[in-house]
C-alpha cells in the first residue's frame, strides 16, 4: 500500500517503545503521551467521518428498502443481503472507532492499554473479514469473478471473427 508521505510525516520524529509486561502483554506507544493522543486523534477523526457517512448511507438505505416493501415494489432477495451486509460493515467500524477511543481515554493507564492493544488484533481481523471476504461469501457474481482471475490466469483468448462490409476485426471472447 503506497502512503502519501505528506500523510505520515508528522511521525517521523516521534520515539516510540514496545515492551512486553511481566504478565506477557504488549505495550507499545510513543515516549511521548501528548504526540500519541495527537495521532489517536488524527485517526479517530478518519474513523469517525467513514463511520458517520456509512450509519447515514445505512439509515436512508433500510428507509428507502423498507418503503419499497410497503409499496410492494418487488425486491430481491439479494438486497436484504446486502443491507445486512453493509450493517455489519458500519458496526465493525463503529468497533474500530470504540477501540481508537478507548486508546485516546485510557492513554496515561498502563495496565488498561495493554488490555486495549491486546483486542486490536481481534477488531482488526473482524473489519477484514467482514469488509472482504463477506462479500465473497454474499456475491456469487464476485465469487466467480475472483475464482476466474486467481485460478485461471493463462485462460487463451479464442478468436472470434465478426466481418464486416469494410473490414474485418478480430476480438477476444
Amino acid at each position: 500500500m503506497d502512503v502519501p508521505i505528506a500523510t505520515v510525516a508528522y511521525r517521523f520524529t516521534a520515539e516510540g517503545y514496545f515492551r512486553v509486561r511481566e504478565n506477557g502483554a504488549l505495550d507499545s506507544g510513543y515516549v511521548d503521551k501528548d504526540f500519541e493522543a495527537f495521532s489517536i486523534t488524527i485517526t479517530a477523526l478518519t474513523l469517525g467521518i467513514t463511520f458517520g457517512i456509512s450509519l447515514t448511507l445505512n439509515i436512508l438505505t433500510i428507509y428507502k428498502y423498507k418503503r419499497s416493501q410497503t409499496n410492494m415494489i418487488s425486491s430481491e432477495d439479494i438486497s436484504a443481503k446486502l443491507i445486512v451486509y453493509s450493517v455489519l460493515l458500519t458496526a465493525i467500524q463503529c468497533v474500530r472507532f470504540g477501540y481508537n477511543r478507548m486508546r485516546f481515554i485510557f492513554i496515561h493507564n498502563p495496565s488498561i492499554i495493554s488490555v486495549v492493544l491486546s483486542i486490536y488484533s481481534y477488531v482488526t481481523a473482524a473489519h477484514a473479514i467482514i469488509a472482504s471476504v463477506g462479500l465473497l461469501i454474499l456475491s456469487r457474481k464476485t465469487r466467480q469473478i475472483y475464482c476466474d482471475y486467481y485460478f485461471l490466469p493463462f485462460k487463451k483468448f479464442e478468436p472470434r471473427m465478426i466481418f464486416h462490409t469494410s473490414q474485418t476485426q478480430v476480438h477476444p471472447v
